[in-house]
């Protein structure tokens, strides 16, 4: 942005390609007067099964705190959506 890039029309483009890919994808608005956009393949992380939690509290010291929430959602294109936190006292 600092280019002035995210201006000019193709790197336009490229930001509603990703807006696109995200969750809930183009609002009506602006699959009109962007038709021809093309959805980026996000890749696919997966996490380990067994996560060591002496490895994630390493990440702390004092009193932190760490939070992730998984919740349903109809409105999300993968029917989840995901919150976390991380609270430094």
């Amino acid at each position: 942005m600092e280019k002035g890039d995210h201006l000019k029309k193709g790197s336009l483009i490229k930001i509603v390609n990703l807006k696109a890919s995200l969750n809930r994808g183009l609002s009506k608005e602006l699959k009109i007067y962007f038709p021809g956009i093309t959805i980026v393949k996000i890749a696919k992380i997966d996490l380990p099964i067994d996560i060591d939690l002496n490895r994630i509290s390493g990440f702390f010291s004092g009193e932190g705190c760490f939070f992730i929430n998984i919740y349903k959602s109809e409105s999300l294109r993968v029917s989840y959506g995901i919150t976390s936190q991380i609270i430094f006292t």
